[in-house]
């Protein structure tokens, strides 16, 4: 069995090659003469050793096991082979394009190969090589969890050279207009709170209050004002932009350490404002364990774990696959509110993506399809915060 090792920035995974499970054909899928296909683009069409046309797909989804020092990774990688002649295969490949429907493609073959072009698609979109949809909304969101991927593999002294280079965008050549003018009045007390944000690593145990955790959710995700649609219910604009007003990101609030607040699992009801009590105590050692082993130090010292999670069917209604980028600017909108009241507030953040996604949704129960982890924000006190008080 061969074993081998991937090494990113946040994860070890371990790849064991188990035996291959051959499986003798695939079940065809009746297709509606009016549907379009496509290829799958996860999917690679390639020339075997032995001549035949094979189909390579991408990982699957990695399933995620908790053990008692470690998370174990599972990857499942499947392959089709085509028997008999490829040249039809080829054919049909170059044929499917999302737009032409299922009829013409069978009419662009001569009448005595269309039996065989439909048993040969149909068998092709039984086994996931063609389809009849788009992509899933939820398929970038699937590719890019941590385990899913692999990183660039530079070593720590090559990152380090990466972020030192100075090899931002520019233009050497063109005229140059020096932005010398002081910032206004107005701006004054937010630009302060800009400068004075950054991301630490170093939390110490102190706990935050339930009354600062209040005004952090209240003015960076809450209501701030209202608008009405003739016939309808007035809507509650928030203090972040938000695709349609959907406002299909949901914010919770994992309490490991809120004075004033049993810990726990609460979800934000910004029409309240109130938390919502989801889950107890249990669930803090739960989300703890879900961390990447690299982060896990880091998460044991924060007071408070900030959860924004995409309601998935809530935002395709309007927008289908194509809505998951405007899912994941909501969450950087409210996670840039948050970093800069919680700076505000003389505690400390940092976003934080650094979870096994699956361990995570499972321990707060968030229903698979439907809600799914975007990102966190990390919350507490910088741990020179807690010295420079020790020494006072």
């Amino acid at each position: 069995m061969l074993v081998r090792y991937f090494l990113d920035s946040d994860l070890v995974v371990e790849e064991r090659r188990g035996p291959v499970a051959p499986q003798v054909g695939c079940s065809a899928v009746v297709v509606p003469l009016d549907a379009t296909l496509e290829v799958a683009p996860e999917s690679r069409a390639f020339v075997g050793q032995d001549g035949s046309a094979c189909v390579e797909f991408a990982y699957a989804e990695p399933a995620f096991v908790r053990l008692p020092s470690s998370v174990r990774v599972t990857h499942v990688r499947r392959l089709v082979r085509v028997v008999g002649d490829p040249a039809m295969f080829w054919a049909t490949q170059r044929l499917v394009d999302g737009e032409h429907s299922y009829e013409s493609v069978l009419q662009s073959f001569p009448a005595r190969q269309r039996p065989h072009a439909r048993e040969l698609i149909e068998h092709l979109v039984g086994a996931g090589s063609l389809r009849l949809d788009k992509p899933s909304r939820r398929a970038p969101h699937v590719r890019t969890k941590p385990g899913s991927f692999l990183a660039g593999g530079l070593s720590d002294e090559e990152v380090l050279r990466l972020v030192t280079d100075g090899g931002y965008r520019s233009y050497p050549g063109s005229p140059r207009l020096a932005l010398e003018e002081p910032v206004p009045a107005t701006l004054v007390p937010l630009n302060d709170i800009v400068r004075a944000r950054r991301s630490t690593r170093s939390f110490s145990s102190a706990p935050v209050n339930r009354v600062q955790l209040a005004a952090l959710l209240k003015v960076g995700c809450g209501i701030t004002g209202a608008v009405e649609w003739e016939g309808s219910a007035p809507v509650g604009l928030r203090a972040y932009p938000s695709g349609g007003a959907l406002y299909a990101v949901e914010v919770y609030v994992v309490a490991f350490s809120v004075t004033g607040l049993s810990s726990g699992l609460y979800h934000y009801l910004a029409q309240g404002p109130a938390l919502e009590r989801v889950r107890g105590e249990d669930v803090c050692a739960l989300v703890r364990d879900a961390a990447l082993p690299s982060e896990r130090e880091m998460l044991a010292d924060v007071a408070a774990m900030v959860c924004l999670t995409g309601h998935f069917t809530r935002h395709e209604q309007k927008y289908g696959a194509g809505g998951y980028r405007m899912l994941a600017a909501e969450a950087g909108h409210i996670s840039q509110n948050l970093l800069l009241c919680a700076t505000a507030l003389g505690l400390s953040a940092r976003p934080f993506g650094g979870l096994f996604d699956d361990l995570l949704n499972r321990a707060c129960r968030f229903e698979d399809g439907v809600e799914e982890f975007l990102l966190a924000v990390l919350l507490g006190h910088a741990e020179e915060s807690r010295q420079r008080d020790d020494a006072e």
